[in-house]
């Protein structure tokens, strides 16, 4: 692949597809689920997860309404994706993050 080039590639339905792709070094292979994702596209992204290595899966929908975050964002990092959304979407999407209270002292993590 091309240095700091990208490669997406959508409308995976199937894993021999995707593991094909994986094995080209593609980045990203997306699977659409446009008006939802029903309970045979989350098998097939389960699939392909488990079957590639290094290409990373992306579900494709429309302009959500919610989007939910699991992982630590802090707030510099949650601006900047508001922004992106806004500059290039011309919405903001509600933002929902997940906080593990694993223990009492993580309650802090709420803020």
């Amino acid at each position: 692949m091309l240095m700091g080039v990208k490669v997406k590639i959508c409308k995976i339905i199937d894993v021999h597809t995707a593991m094909v792709l994986d094995s080209l070094g593609v980045d990203f292979i997306g699977l659409h689920a446009i008006w939802e994702l029903n309970p045979d596209k989350e098998a097939l992204y389960k699939n392909i997860i488990k079957a590639v290595k290094k290409t990373k899966p992306v579900i494709v929908t429309r302009r959500p309404d919610f989007i939910q975050l699991h992982s630590n964002w802090n707030r510099e990092e949650l601006k900047k994706l508001k922004f992106s959304f806004e500059l290039k979407q011309h919405y903001i999407p509600k933002i929902i993050g997940v906080v593990a209270l694993e223990n009492y002292s993580s309650i802090r993590l709420i803020d």
